[in-house]
């Protein structure tokens, strides 16, 4: 089993200041990776760090470099003057951090091919860069995890009109539902009840999750108008997600094997619309964050994920200027 302080190079980048303050962003590597061979870079979700360092594994043990982004107020980049971690007024925000990220990536450690990997807001982030980013024609290919294209499954603001989510973001835009996007029972089973291949910083994954901030709910309706209207990605996506959905408020709903936060029709619906090139896999009894869930789905969940990978890495590269 890999170890984050062991197995793993931290480097942080620098960004002017923001609204809250000070920004830093955060570039994990693997500390044996090769370079000059294809590499994948991870995102994070909403309340969210990288710890998964079986992911990492599983890539590397099929001939794939191995990078995770801690964007502004995620993880390592969350700094004394942020007060409210993972904010943000527009997902364009995490551009530059991105920017700096696939920079270094194919510049310093030579990567030949590069694909990204994000789930659920990550997965969003992603998909927006892809059309969007200044370096989105270096991409190779998307991997969205349960991508949170529609809204949630237990959605906090559900009875509120945009009109009225557009006036509290802007009049107070750190105000909250205090109610997170992700089922209580699902983020229960993730970080209360670590699991024993994984440990978990209670202050970068709360197991009561994070409130939605006006402001921040009006950022991901605004990146998901796009995906939904004008996304145009030219490149490869992948959407992985489970095989069934569960209602989030029932009791008895098994949110280990099912999805409690995405609407397994939305990843469809909305997924078409990302580009002419997705492809779905629905994997059974898995939990939201596919590589997560138990084995076997799991395993499962990552041969899908290195397999396209390899497939779309070794096709030849499309240069677009």
């Amino acid at each position: 089993m890999l170890s984050l302080s062991q197995d793993f190079a931290y480097q942080t980048f620098y960004y002017p200041d923001d609204y809250e303050g000070q920004v830093t962003a955060t570039l994990i590597a693997y500390k044996n990776n090769i370079g000059k061979r294809p590499a994948i870079l991870w995102l994070p979700s909403y309340n969210d760090y990288f710890f998964q360092v079986h992911v990492a594994a599983y890539f590397i043990s099929v001939g794939i470099d191995f990078y995770a982004l801690e964007p502004r107020k995620y993880g390592n980049s969350i700094l004394p003057v942020h007060k409210h971690p993972n904010y943000c007024r527009s997902f364009t925000e995490y551009f530059s951090e991105l920017d700096t990220a696939i920079d270094t990536i194919i510049r310093k450690f030579s990567a030949s091919r590069l694909t990204l990997l994000g789930h659920n807001t990550g997965g969003v982030i992603a998909s927006l860069y892809a059309n969007l980013g200044k370096y989105r024609h270096k991409l190779d290919g998307l991997i969205l995890n349960a991508p949170l294209l529609g809204i949630p499954i237990c959605n906090p603001l559900q009875k509120l009109s945009l009109p009225w989510i557009k006036f509290l973001a802007k009049v107070f835009p750190f105000n909250s539902s205090n109610q997170s996007i992700i089922s209580p029972k699902y983020l229960k089973y993730l970080t209360v009840n670590d699991q024993s291949e994984w440990k978990i910083n209670h202050q970068w994954k709360r197991s009561q999750g994070l409130p939605t901030y006006y402001a921040w709910w009006l950022a991901l309706l605004d990146a998901q108008h796009y995906l939904h209207y004008r996304s145009i990605i030219e490149k490869p996506v992948l959407i992985v997600h489970a095989a069934t959905n569960s209602n989030c408020s029932d009791a008895n709903s098994n949110v280990a094997t099912t999805d409690v936060v995405g609407a397994i029709t939305d990843y469809q619906r909305y997924g078409k619309k990302l580009g002419p090139k997705v492809s779905w896999y629905a994997v059974e009894n898995a939990c939201h964050d596919v590589t997560l869930s138990k084995e076997p789905a799991r395993s499962v969940a990552l041969t899908i994920m290195g397999k396209f990978c390899l497939e779309t890495m070794t096709q030849p590269a499309v240069v677009s200027v």
